[in-house]
Formats: C-alpha cells, sequence, structure tokens
C-alpha cells in the first residue's frame, strides 16, 4: 500500500510538474553575443543623432536570430526574444539608475514606484497570450517577444527622461 501511494505520489507530482518544469527550462535562453549589443547600441545612437524614433531598433536582433538554423521554432524564437530583452533590460537597468541619481529624492521614490507599477503591467500584459491561445504554442513566443518589446519601449521612454536633463542616454 504505501509503495502504492508513494508510486501515485510521485506520477501526480510529474504531472503537475512537468509544465512549470518545462516552462523553466525554456526560458533559458543564450546570451546575447557583443556583436548583438554593439547592433542595439549602435542603432539606437544612431536613431538619436539623427532625431529619428528609436523604436525602428526594436526587434532587429530577435529577427536576424529567427534567420540561424533551428531557430524558427516556437522554442528557438522564445530564445531569440530572450536574447534581444537581455540587451533592453541591461540597458534598461543601467538607464534606470542613472535617472534615479538625476532625480532629487522624491522624484527618485517616484521613478521606483512607477517602475514597479510597470514591472506589474507588463507582467500581466504579457502573460495574456497564454489566455488568448490557451494550450497554444504560439503563446510562447508572442509573450516573450512582447516582454522583449515593453522592455525595450520603456528603455527608449527612460533615454528620453535623460535626455531631458541634458544626459546622454547611450553612454
Amino acid at each position: 500500500m504505501f509503495r502504492c501511494t508513494t508510486m501515485m505520489a510521485q506520477l501526480i507530482f510529474a504531472v503537475v510538474a512537468m509544465p512549470a518544469l518545462s516552462e523553466a527550462a525554456f526560458a533559458q535562453n543564450s546570451p546575447p553575443s557583443r556583436a548583438e549589443i554593439k547592433q542595439v547600441a549602435a542603432c539606437t545612437a544612431k536613431a538619436r543623432k539623427a532625431e529619428t524614433n528609436s523604436e525602428a531598433c526594436i526587434g532587429q536582433v530577435a529577427e536576424r536570430c529567427m534567420e540561424e538554423p533551428k531557430m524558427g521554432s516556437t522554442h528557438g524564437q522564445r530564445d531569440c526574444a530572450g536574447r534581444e530583452n537581455a540587451i533592453w533590460d541591461k540597458t534598461l537597468n543601467r538607464r534606470y539608475k542613472r535617472l534615479a541619481k538625476a532625480l532629487s529624492a522624491k522624484g527618485a521614490i517616484k521613478l521606483r514606484n512607477t517602475q514597479r507599477i510597470w514591472l506589474k503591467w507588463r507582467k500581466a500584459k504579457c502573460e495574456m497570450p497564454y489566455v488568448l491561445f490557451e494550450g497554444g504554442s504560439i503563446a510562447g513566443p508572442m509573450a516573450s517577444f512582447c516582454v522583449m518589446r515593453a522592455t525595450a519601449l520603456r528603455t527608449i521612454e527612460l533615454g528620453l527622461s535623460l535626455e531631458a536633463f541634458g544626459i546622454d542616454p547611450t553612454k
């Protein structure tokens, strides 16, 4: 009886935990290359210099990544979005810290609170593909690209805020 109960518990754990474990496994992304990091930096610097919209820079790394062999799968698409998101996220964090230092103490607190709300908003917004395409394999790539795009847009926004203080966001 004990052995049967233990086996049943293991089976239940496997059925319940596997989707969560596989989600965690797919969340692993290959890191962006130096060339990919430089590509985004060069694109945003060029857009700033030409006083054009940096939004045209969003997705360039991910799109090129998906042209690589085996990256057209849903797992590959998620990895490509994650690689580019890592670039935007690192830039976002750097810009956030620089902006917080440029603000008054009250302003820095307001920025922190705004960022916390934005993180919750991004999470809720980018979970929607899992609701809309419940059980569909397209939900993962859509969610990953949502996170990448939202992060990039917030990074650009923080850069514009830095510029308002006369600070070059690309440095």
